[in-house]
Order: C-alpha cells, then structure tokens, then sequence
C-alpha cells in the first residue's frame, strides 16, 4: 500500500511497492548475485559471505570478507576483474548491464 502524507517508510509500503520497473531491478541484481565464474575455489559471491537472506536483502559478513580480501587479494582481482573483456564478475555484469 502507498504511503500516505507524513507516514513512514516501511517493508509494507512505499512509492516502489508493486513497482514492475523496481521489482525487475531487483531481479537482475539478484541474478547477478548467482553469476559462478570458472575459478576453482573462489566461484560465487556467497565465498565472500555476499548473498541474499530469506527476506531478500542483501547480506554481507564484514568479518569474513575482510579475511578473504587480507589473505587473497590476486584472487580476489581475478575472481571481480578476470580478463578485462569477457571473465570476471564486474566485467560479466557491465556486459550484461549494457544489453539493449
């Protein structure tokens, strides 16, 4: 349901509630969020402790990915970068974003 005047924002209302255009986004990033790259142990943002809880919003265990970013940072830049063209997280996810 829409807010009213001088209502607060909540999970149960809000101009995007039912939004198809929010509700799509919402989908692609989660999506995204799955993509596996073909690195033997370090395949899938859940390795960083980055995933999605049972209410939708997106978690991220601070400690454990400090750790991980500390102790392997080359793979870390392989697994996000990967070649610069066509591997890697952040390069898959800037192809798939700039799809018509």
């Amino acid at each position: 349901m829409p807010t009213k005047l001088g209502e607060a924002l909540s999970a149960d209302n809000g101009v995007l509630l039912n939004d198809s255009s929010s509700s799509m986004i919402f989908s692609q990033v989660k999506n995204l969020t799955l993509n596996v790259q073909n690195l033997p142990d370090m395949n899938h943002l859940n390795y960083f402790s980055i995933s999605f809880n049972h209410e939708g919003k997106l978690t991220i265990d601070d400690k454990k990915l400090d750790e991980i970013l500390k102790d392997n940072p080359a793979k870390v830049k392989q697994f996000f970068m990967g070649d610069g063209e066509k591997t890697g997280f952040s390069t898959e996810t800037l192809i798939i974003l700039k799809r018509p």
